[in-house]
């Protein structure tokens, strides 16, 4: 159960490597939320900002009747980041399952929601190396995790 607070991996990897895990929202209690798959370098200490990294997220705004969003995203050196693909609709319930997979190739991301993918080309990944980081936003917003798998290779 992840509420706000990041999880991190002890491992370091390489590409090509496939993250893979099922979220599903218990209740969005914030106007906007969302569930992302990160790789960060391994040297980042556990109590430094995250300001260099690249990754996959699922989405949501408004808290009512929330519609649901996918992307890729990439952050340099700044506390922001922005999308490297198109931004794609996501049919969003709170309660519903989804399957989320990261697919780090030596040239390619590919990002899915269930059977929606986002690809983008692998641009320069920041680093050669990478440690898997789970961020959920917005803080009350609890992300039930299961079934959470990183292998090597495509």
């Amino acid at each position: 159960l992840m509420q706000g607070q990041p999880l991190r991996s002890e491992e370091v990897f390489t590409a090509p490597v496939t993250i893979e895990a099922e979220v599903l929202s218990e209740q969005p209690l914030a106007n906007d939320g969302n569930f992302i798959i990160l790789l960060v370098d391994p040297k980042l200490g556990l109590d430094q900002a995250v300001r260099t990294t690249v990754g996959g997220y699922l989405g949501y705004r408004g808290p009512t009747n929330p519609r649901g969003s996918m992307a890729l995203t990439v952050q340099e050196n700044s506390e922001h980041g922005h999308n490297i693909s198109e931004e794609h609709p996501v049919a969003f319930k709170t309660g519903q399952t989804y399957r989320l997979k990261l697919v780090v190739g030596k040239d390619t991301l590919t990002f899915s929601v269930d059977d929606q993918v986002v690809k983008a080309e692998a641009q320069r990944l920041p680093f050669t190396e990478f440690k898997v980081h789970l961020h959920s936003w917005a803080p009350g917003c609890r992300w039930r995790v299961t079934n959470l798998s990183v292998r090597r290779g495509e």
